[in-house]
């Protein structure tokens, strides 16, 4: 532990090892008071750049995320918002427009500030949900103040992931795992691309009733992943001119998404639903296949295709074609027993016995 804290400057290297040492223990108490201890003596060092050296606002805000994150897992959720709140504005303050002359440390700053903003329009929701349940905690004065200001951070990501794509300066952040390891960040913080933003803000607005925005959003991220043939991108959020297992499986995920979305429209969109979840397990079986045995890719393939069967069934109920439903149904209930996944097999197997009792339709 001490030769890892070795990286940090000595005014906050003691109480940053304290905070570790308890965040490891789950003692969420002591672990913040230190983690803000020490994200208060280094926002007021006079000179960062001597102190944490030329990427001192990634390290400061490595500070400011390891402690928002401990007070959310301690349920604090809206002083984790405010100081996740801070750490977005030191990310973002003076950050210059995305270009073809941006450097790697403001690509590595950008894509940092991307995943602060989506993770304050997830933990603001869940904040807003619970006002409106009339469950505030005491500290509600937090928080956003209201669903325009989630959909703000959304945009703001969104908007910028967009941007960045195109930009020549890639980005390093996933190269940090030493700063994100000493200190137990958060996985999220490196696992920000232009597909799961995209993705995080098509669910936000699917969860919200607005198709007309969730749509293109999948659509986009689809293509993203899965680019026409002969299709070339670049930047710092390109996709790879062959798809891999994971991209493959990933975007079938988000065509059952797109199914879903149909699904739950008023009027049912069947066709369109049916469409896009014969096409998410096209593309899944597809991936499968050409899986190597045992691998997480193929177990996340494999995931893929219980979902997506479970959920045809569901659309052949729908439509009254009892026969398609239950073998659809069948598949799904095989293939969660195959890789052990507990619920579909409970859900496979509930709608099996409701289509069972159901009298069929003329």
């Amino acid at each position: 532990m001490y030769a890892i804290m070795g990286m940090w400057p000595k005014e906050v290297r003691n109480d940053l090892r304290v905070a570790v040492r308890a965040k490891q223990k789950e003692d969420w108490r002591t672990a913040a008071s230190y983690f803000e201890r020490a994200y208060g003596t280094a926002i007021a060092l006079p000179d960062p750049p001597a102190s944490f050296g030329a990427d001192y606002i990634i390290k400061i805000s490595a500070i400011a995320l390891s402690l928002a994150d401990v007070l959310e897992s301690a349920g604090e959720l809206p002083k984790a918002y405010s100081v996740y709140g801070s750490a977005f504005a030191d990310l973002t303050h003076g950050l210059p427009s995305p270009s073809e002359s941006s450097t790697s440390l403001e690509a590595d700053q950008r894509v940092r500030a991307i995943g602060t903003a989506l993770k304050m329009a997830e933990l603001g929701e869940q904040i807003l949900h619970v006002r409106a349940l009339g469950r505030a905690p005491a500290d509600s004065d937090y928080g956003p103040a209201d669903e325009a200001e989630v959909e703000e951070k959304l945009d703001w990501a969104l908007t910028e992931a967009l941007r960045l794509r195109s930009a020549s300066a890639k980005s390093t952040e996933k190269g940090k795992e030493k700063e994100n390891d000493t200190l137990n960040l958060p996985r999220w913080v490196e696992g920000v691309d232009l597909t799961s933003t995209m993705e995080r803000v098509a669910d936000y607005y699917s969860r919200k009733g607005k198709v007309e925005y969730a749509v293109p959003l999948y659509v986009h991220a689809i293509s993203t992943l899965l680019p026409p043939p002969n299709a070339t991108t670049s930047g710092l959020f390109s996709s790879t001119p062959s798809p891999s297992i994971g991209d493959r499986c990933k975007a079938a995920t988000l065509m059952n998404n797109l199914s879903s979305l149909f699904a739950s429209m008023t009027p049912v969109n069947v066709p369109q639903a049916t469409a896009w979840a014969q096409k998410a397990l096209e593309v899944a079986q597809k991936a499968e296949g050409e899986s190597k045995s045992a691998s997480e890719e193929r177990l996340e393939c494999q995931n893929v295709i219980a979902v997506v069967l479970f959920n045809l069934g569901m659309l052949n109920e729908l439509s009254n074609e009892h026969g398609k439903a239950q073998s659809h149904y069948e598949h799904a209930l095989e293939m969660s027993k195959a890789i052990g996944m507990n619920e579909g097999v409970t859900e496979a197997q509930e709608a099996l016995r409701r289509l069972k009792s159901q009298p069929r339709r003329p």
